[in-house]
């Protein structure tokens, strides 16, 4: 049977992670875009040592077009999954609401993610599930509105719908973000995200 492959292109620090993680599954792992090759899975980091994180996120989104191109399956009825690692919050807002051309969406599925969302996926468990007739309700507190408090809101505001909230709405989720600028920020993150707000 043949090995596995994963291409995995780019230079943020997780790649040696993600090598190791592959390697000990034994997937035979390619750094190097290949003409015409069979690939599993596909990782595509930016650059997070980049002065300007937009122009390292252009850049990688830059090569989704040749990967698309040079990359078939095996399988021709299976697209390959590629998971596109992004270093700004708007470039993945981006990526979320404007959609891939048709010769990309055919061959590839593409999943967005900065590292920031990966952080608070973790961060937001629920350890003690909150039922339907709880009395409790969950207050997050963030000191700080930099990109990834501002990641861990959003994700927060998405996933936090507890079922208590039905019967009595004011155990709603609070979410409260703490800065010597609150003031101007909020009302960026307003502007940015209103259909949430709304």
């Amino acid at each position: 049977m043949a090995k596995r492959k994963v291409m995995i292109i780019g230079s943020h620090p997780v790649k040696d992670d993600f090598i190791r993680q592959y390697q000990a599954y034994d997937y035979d792992i390619v750094t190097e875009m290949g003409m015409q090759d069979t690939y599993d899975e596909i990782f595509l980091l930016s650059d997070a040592g980049s002065r300007c994180p937009k122009e390292a996120d252009n850049a990688i989104i830059a090569k989704i077009a040749d990967i698309a191109e040079n990359t078939r399956n095996a399988d021709t009825q299976k697209k390959v999954k590629c998971h596109l690692l992004v270093q700004c919050q708007d470039t993945l807002q981006l990526l979320q609401r404007v959609d891939f051309h048709n010769s990309i969406k055919e061959t590839l599925d593409i999943y967005p993610f900065t590292m920031d969302e990966v952080w608070a996926q973790n961060i937001v468990l629920d350890y003690e599930p909150v039922t339907v007739q709880s009395e409790k309700h969950i207050h997050l507190v963030i000191f700080g509105m930099g990109e990834a408090a501002e990641t861990l809101a959003i994700h927060t505001a998405h996933v936090a719908h507890f079922p208590n909230y039905i019967h009595n709405h004011s155990l709603r989720t609070r979410i409260t973000m703490i800065d010597c600028d609150a003031t101007r920020k909020s009302e960026e993150m307003i502007r940015k995200y209103k259909h949430l707000f709304d």
